[in-house]
């Protein structure tokens, strides 16, 4: 029914701050203590939080903005024993702690660290890694970057560890990079118990959808978590947060259980209140629990949700009969009171928070809504009514949203499509990407495949292809030879609008009020112009269902002869951009590469590769193909009459031969000889790929070299500074008093001294990094502190400078990018086209529009979209004289 129970107690005592009050420092020396030499690059933090320093070269560090509080300051070095004080800081108050380390004489030892572990150790570190770092993250996800610093030792079937320096965490799920002390760690295969010391950094990015996910992430993770369910009982809000307890009643066996809670679980539980129970005393707060709780969060599904008619996370709790003492930031001070299964005792590493987290407004529980009414649906218009063949057809669209609040999270790609209703044939197909949730398309309309006829335009999404007809916009629209008006009948009613026109010098004014629309277009076409055929859909917006929600450019394929065994992936090259990116390959052989720079028709490069980065020549590889929807509406033979004149020389079924595309790219160049002898860490291109495909490179480096973090430092006149600190010091300021030197940076062998420069090289340009993290003194002082050597793809190995249709190892493959956006052009009737008319500020909004250069009638359209979402028409006719 419920797992095997599970203790866990990961940290000390930590922060308990009563308000977040900017202003509060601490500040002191480091020195050695047999020697009273002042200690530089020396970690100075506040345990299990964000906030942390480094010493200067004068042993000097300052801790600043720290909340009111009570916390365990840790100040720890390699070498030296780590030092542990707890600190009171109230509010405007400055502390100062000079700190003495001790000799760590068993540090000092000399240590052997061979690259090769024997296969007991590695089952050992797999058991120590699934409990320590949790198993509901991929491992390149979150993993530990130097593992070799810990030994295992198993004795009556319990697993201990020790690691003889800082464990090294990168978890690129939530953003963090820890540095971990682990004090003890023991698992005896159905408890573990383990303690230690946590710093926090936040990984670095400059990409703004990087930064809410991760923002997304760590709201996730908070929600339900024993934070989350402390904090609630100490504001006793449990119920509001979606928390609800139960007890066993008196005489039932909770072992005998249906999975049906509301049919026979009431008659074994009782419901109970816990946030009357809690005391507090000077910011503790001690619960005194029956024997055993069942603890239902409801703002979650998943793993634990046990019960087939209550889909919520379950865990249990049971005391030992003394009350559970916890702090303001739901930290339990006495976890070996109690034992935790369920939910609450799978949270590890890989799901940790810092303590200064705070959790953003819309993380907490939502009640459970009858449905969710989160989806889009793309409007659109076209500069005419009517074509004729040879014509250029333009579109300019608008995407509409149920809810505004979720328009940043849906579809970023439309696809735009003119159909033959008779064959069903796609004659016309491309992928627009939105800006601004606005989209241009132009196309055309050639006579050796369009003949004169009634075809369907429309537009949709992937997400909406899979859910429902109703999130298709479509319109009919007619093909004619000569120019034989076609006879419209309306079928669809539309708002309408007044329109206003007045002459101003070599100008026409034409005004809208601006209340009417949100957003529309403006065309002024030659001739007496009718009514065109509307915007047509089924008008609603469906609820929103699971489907693929594209926000770029994505090629996806198959392997079909994978073989997980050898650790294959594929390679991408895109010859036009001369870039290059990585992909995994999942079990079942497929993969997929995102967010691409691909526009228009053009080729890619693409090769399965080994475990070494070598070509896996008998690997074979497909591409996915647009697959257009079958979908059509019926056209109704009174909708509209077209009659065309003449048929000769129009031809039917006409296929299109694409020409051989030539490939060239450049010989290897010889590998830049080193200057520092030999790195100490070799990061190879196809590693960063597996999580930094479209990061820079400061980004894939980090949380990958031990002791090397890149943080945003915050300076005195409010700006941050990017900061590279690596074991031995920082690049460039971010500290107090004294200026560190800076690790040495190359680009292809030569020298950067900006940090903000480094940044802005593609992940994806990049061949190899390597680290030294060693005084280098072939390298002077620049070298004191490491090396970070970048070598790009343009000094690295390339592809060969040879002209060949596929380079060795490659398959070639031709796919459609995103459209580009056109300038719009004037085609036959069409005097004058804008594709994006917004509403002023004012209340009436204004349109200058060039005077027709021709005399005769013209006819002026509007059509757009109101603030409901609605579609609304103006139209009017002018005389030119």
């Amino acid at each position: 029914m419920y797992p095997k129970t599970l203790l866990i107690a990961v940290l000390l005592l930590v922060a308990l701050p009563s308000a977040w009050v900017r202003g509060q420092r601490i500040s002191g020396t480091v020195t050695a203590a047999t020697t009273g030499e002042k200690l530089p690059f020396v970690s100075v933090f506040l345990n299990n939080t964000s906030i942390a320093s480094e010493t200067n070269l004068e042993g000097f560090y300052l801790l600043k903005n720290i909340p009111v509080g009570t916390y365990s300051l840790v100040v720890r070095q390699v070498g030296f024993k780590p030092f542990t004080q707890r600190i009171v800081v109230e509010n405007n108050t400055e502390l100062k702690l000079d700190v003495r380390l001790l000799t760590d004489e068993k540090l000092l030892e000399e240590v052997k660290v061979s690259q090769k572990k024997d296969k007991v150790w590695e089952q050992q570190f797999e058991q120590f890694e699934k409990q320590f770092l949790g198993d509901k993250l991929a491992k390149n996800q979150c993993r530990i970057v130097n593992p070799w610093v810990l030994e295992f030792s198993e004795e009556k079937n319990v697993l201990t560890a020790k690691a003889k320096d800082i464990l090294e965490i990168n978890n690129q799920w939530l953003g963090y990079q820890i540095r971990y002390s682990l004090n003890e760690f023991r698992y005896d295969g159905a408890q573990v118990f383990f303690s230690g010391l946590a710093e926090f950094t936040s990984l670095y990015t400059n990409e703004a959808s990087q930064k809410a996910d991760w923002e997304q992430h760590r709201a996730e993770a908070y929600r339900g978590s024993d934070v989350h369910f402390f904090k609630s009982l100490q504001g006793k809000t449990s119920a509001q947060e979606g928390f609800e307890f139960f007890v066993d009643k008196p005489g039932e066996d909770p072992t005998k259980r249906t999975p049906f809670f509301h049919q026979n679980q009431v008659k074994k539980l009782s419901k109970i209140q816990l946030d009357s129970a809690v005391k507090a005393v000077k910011n503790i707060y001690s619960l005194a629990l029956p024997a055993r709780i069942e603890v239902h969060y409801n703002g979650k599904e998943g793993v634990f949700s046990i019960y087939k008619d209550k889909a919520c996370q379950v865990a249990w709790i049971e005391t030992n009969g003394q009350p559970l003492l916890f702090n303001s930031q739901g930290i339990i001070l006495n976890p070996q009171a109690c034992s935790v299964s369920g939910y609450l005792a799978e949270n590890r590493i890989s799901t940790l928070l810092p303590l200064d987290y705070t959790p953003p407004t819309n993380a907490t529980y939502n009640p459970p809504k009858s449905h969710i009414s989160l989806s889009e649906a793309a409007y659109f218009t076209t500069d005419k009514p009517y074509y004729f063949t040879n014509d250029v057809v333009q579109v300019s669209g608008q995407m509409r949203y149920s809810s505004e609040e979720g328009a940043d999270t849906l579809s970023q790609l439309v696809y735009i499509e003119l159909v033959q209703p008779a064959t069903k044939k796609v004659l016309v197909q491309q992928r627009l990407s939105l800006e601004n949730r606005h989209f241009t398309a132009q196309f055309l309309l050639q006579d050796s495949l369009i003949t004169p006829d009634t075809y369907l335009l429309r537009t949709y999404t992937k997400w909406g292809k899979h859910q429902s007809d109703s999130t298709y916009s479509y319109r009919w629209i007619p093909v004619l030879k000569n120019e034989e008006m076609a006879v419209y009948l309306p079928t669809v009613s539309t708002d309408s609008m007044s329109i206003k026109v007045e002459e101003l010098h070599d100008s026409l004014v034409v005004s809208l009020p601006s209340e009417g629309f949100s957003w529309g277009t403006m065309t002024v076409l030659r001739g007496n112009v009718g009514a065109r055929h509307p915007l047509t859909s089924l008008n609603e917006l469906v609820a929103w269902r699971n489907g693929p929600i594209e926000r770029g450019m994505v090629v996806a394929g198959k392997v079909p002869n994978y073989r997980p065994n050898k650790h294959e992936s594929v390679l991408m090259v895109l010859p036009s951009a001369n870039l290059s990116f990585f992909a995994s390959i999942n079990s079942k052989g497929h993969f997929q590469f995102t967010n691409l720079p691909l526009e228009g028709k053009q080729p890619v490069l693409l090769q399965v590769t080994n475990a070494k980065g070598k070509p896996a020549l008998d690997a074979t590889l497909s591409v996915d193909s647009l697959v257009s929807p079958k979908w059509l509406p019926v056209l109704s033979s009174n909708q509209w009459k077209i009659v065309p004149m003449y048929y000769d020389g129009l031809v039917k079924g006409i296929t299109v031969q694409l020409n051989e595309v030539q490939v060239k790219a450049k010989l290897p160049p010889k590998p830049i000889t080193s200057m520092y002898k030999e790195a100490d860490y070799v990061l190879q291109g196809k590693d960063l790929y597996e999580n930094a495909v479209g990061m820079n490179i400061l980004s894939a480096i980090q949380g990958r070299v031990p002791g090397l973090r890149i943080v945003e430092f915050p300076e005195d006149n409010g700006l941050t500074k990017l900061v590279i600190t690596m074991r031995m010091g920082a690049s460039a300021g971010g500290f107090v008093r004294t200026k560190l030197p800076q690790p040495l940076v190359l680009v292809d062998g030569v020298g950067f001294d900006n940090i903000n420069l480094i940044s802005q090289i593609p992940a994806s340009q990049v061949e190899r990094v390597e680290v030294v993290n060693r005084a280098e003194s072939l390298l002077g002082l620049r070298g004191y502190v490491g090396v970070i050597s970048i070598i790009t793809k343009h000094a690295g190995a390339g592809l060969g400078e040879v002209s060949t249709n596929e380079p060795k190892g490659f398959q070639k493959f031709m796919v459609d990018g995103v459209s580009p956006k056109l300038t719009p052009k004037l085609g036959q009737l069409v005097a004058y086209w804008n594709p994006s008319v917004f509403p002023s500020s004012s209340a009436i909004t204004t349109i200058k529009v060039p005077k027709p250069p021709k005399n005769g009638l013209y006819s002026i359209y509007f059509e757009g979209l109101t603030y409901g979402g609605k579609p609304v028409v103006a139209k009017m006719h002018y005389t030119a004289h």
